[in-house]
């Protein structure tokens, strides 16, 4: 009974935490006029490591092993996998602040054929052709919401551009999850790869700050009512960061599937409520194409994920502002990056 409802409460924290990270971020731009989105994902970094530091200290997850960086080829990765992470939440905010939240969310959607796209090219692994029809009719269902939200004003060049980049930059940085932990010598879990990493993603974050945005004009605005909306953001990131992680270990695949595409719905239910338009029916009806080519999707790789669940051969992938999940290690990986051969890795969260 205490296990239920243990589980019970670990799914609501994420399905809770995960749509209103989304809310509290698009609150921090729209109603407190704070237009500075490398900085609100400063903020974020900094609970997020000050959270994980607390929980290494009370001995929640050990320090990543030291062997982590040993080999040239794994070093080039993690360096590419920390600007990848770094840059993709700046460009995932970005995308956040100039766009509608339902086409922020619609556009995310096409990480997981941009997943297949890049193991295909890298790795060889093809969709089956049912998976690959699928995935079509996502990205057709995606298509439909852009061009709907183009010929309403609703969605801008650089809007477009930069939920994109934040896509690419998303679908390299799970690519090079997989490669490091599959790489590193004893078993890595999502809290030691993040707290390995968080220090450069913070560096390399408050560089761009500088480089890129008007500081003086942001310390101008951080009044009560704005350092309150930042915090309560941040605050809900890094909880939506610790929940998933937490999930991770509890529940099986099915599960995280049917939660994801819940967040997904919550999350454009939330938008329509609170921010965004009243939606067109082109892009309702997207909307439904796109989420049922996703689900469908999923669906079709239940039966040998479960398989392979118990083989012990998985990697983690982890999206620091959402969710962490864990998918099969990809296969011939040493030919990729020229690095000896890997021993067998796991992960639990």
């Amino acid at each position: 009974m205490l296990q239920l409802l243990l589980v019970c409460f670990a799914l609501f924290c994420n399905f809770a935490s995960g749509p209103a990270t989304i809310m509290g971020n698009k609150m921090v731009f729209l109603n407190a006029g704070f237009q500075f989105p490398i900085l609100l994902t400063v903020a974020h970094y900094g609970c997020t490591w000050l959270v994980i530091k607390s929980m290494l200290r009370l001995g929640v997850y050990s320090p990543a092993p030291s062997q982590l960086l040993t080999s040239s080829g794994t070093r080039r990765a993690v360096f590419l996998l920390i600007s990848s992470w770094s840059f993709y939440n700046i460009m995932s905010n970005l995308s956040l602040s100039k766009n509608s939240v339902g086409i922020y969310q619609m556009v995310k959607l096409l990480m997981a054929p941009g997943a297949v796209v890049w193991d295909a090219a890298l790795y060889g692994k093809h969709p089956t052709l049912r998976q690959a029809f699928l995935l079509c009719l996502a990205v057709c269902g995606v298509s439909l919401c852009t061009v709907s939200s183009f010929d309403t004003g609703e969605l801008t060049s650089s809007g477009l551009a930069a939920a994109f980049a934040a896509v690419f930059l998303a679908i390299v940085q799970k690519g090079l999850t997989s490669h490091v932990i599959q790489h590193s010598e004893d078993k890595l879990s999502p809290l030691q790869l993040l707290d390995s990493c968080m220090p450069w993603m913070c560096s390399i974050t408050v560089f761009c700050a500088i480089l890129l945005e008007d500081l003086a004009a942001a310390s101008r605005q951080l009044q009560a009512s704005t350092c309150m909306a930042i915090a309560l953001s941040s605050v809900l990131g890094t909880l939506a960061n610790v929940s998933s992680t937490w999930v991770l270990g509890l529940t099986s695949p099915l599960a995280h599937i049917l939660l994801g595409q819940l967040k997904t719905i919550a999350i454009l239910l939330g938008g329509f409520i609170f921010f965004d338009e009243e939606p067109t029916l082109r892009t309702f009806l997207g909307a439904v194409a796109a989420l049922t080519g996703m689900t469908m999707y999923a669906w079709t790789k239940l039966p040998r994920e479960n398989r392979e669940m118990h083989e012990g051969n998985q990697a983690c992938e982890v999206d620091d502002e959402e969710t962490a999940i864990c998918k099969e290690e990809p296969p011939e990986i040493k030919n990729i990056w020229s690095v000896g051969s890997p021993k067998g890795s796991g992960c639990r969260g």
